[in-house]
């Protein structure tokens, strides 16, 4: 499997979109664009944006936060499901919020 967030990443789930459309999101999730940069990863740091539940390559324009977050962090909590490493590495002062 291709590196989280990786150009070979995006190839990949571009693949599944277009076989099986968007992942389905909760409501909550529906409206949220966020821009996230992401240190630390080994292609270096990213530039990416969620919109709707879904990640994709650079910012958008009028995104109203901007998260910075720890490769591995980020790894933990939108790979792995594990929000309680978020919410650890928040209080700790790992993941900046502009």
């Amino acid at each position: 499997m291709a590196e989280f967030l990786s150009d070979a990443w995006f190839e990949e789930v571009e693949k599944i979109r277009e076989e099986h459309g968007d992942v389905p999101v909760p409501d909550a999730l529906a409206g949220i664009q966020l821009n996230v940069v992401v240190t630390e990863h080994p292609e270096g740091d990213k530039e990416v944006h969620m919109n709707a539940g879904n990640f994709d390559r650079g910012h958008i324009e009028g995104a109203p936060a901007t998260l910075k977050i720890p490769f591995e962090i980020a790894k933990k909590m939108f790979i792995e499901g594990d929000q309680q490493a978020g919410m650890q590495a928040f209080m700790a002062g790992q993941i900046q919020v502009e």
